[in-house]
């Protein structure tokens, strides 16, 4: 087999990369040239050219739809990234932001609601028999 007719079909399986009916509009034109800058007697593609084409071809295999679909799913994927988005920002700031007090900050709290120092006694905090008409829980 010539070295020719070798490098065609490596140049023609590297056009794998693209789809296949880019490769029937366009694969003769694409092999031809490739040939034609090729040195002779060689019988592998150039790195630069193998890579080229198959980074070519996945552009064409990825690319965005065209008209008035791609509006849709441009405003969907917007839609769902900023929900995403302000969700996980609320999520974040509440567990920095909302931090729960320290015992002398709701100690603190507990004096400025009830007018009078909280008695620190030990043990659980149970709720006490109303009495004349106040429900206070005593320690």
């Amino acid at each position: 087999m010539a070295a020719t007719e070798l490098l065609r079909r490596r140049y023609q399986r590297l056009l794998w990369a693209y789809p296949a009916w880019y490769r029937r509009e366009r694969g003769l034109e694409m092999v031809t040239t490739l040939l034609d800058t090729a040195e002779p007697g060689r019988r592998w593609p150039a790195v630069a050219d193998a890579a080229d084409v198959v980074r070519g071809g996945l552009r064409c295999r990825l690319q965005l739809p065209r008209g008035p679909i791609l509006l849709i799913v441009a405003a969907v994927v917007a839609l769902f990234a900023a929900v995403a988005g302000s969700s996980l920002a609320s999520m974040a700031s509440a567990s920095v932001l909302a931090t729960p007090p320290t015992e002398d900050e709701a100690a603190a709290v507990s004096e400025i609601a009830m007018g009078q120092a909280p008695r620190t006694l030990p043990g659980p905090v149970l709720p006490s028999a109303p009495t004349s008409g106040s429900t206070t829980a005593t320690r």
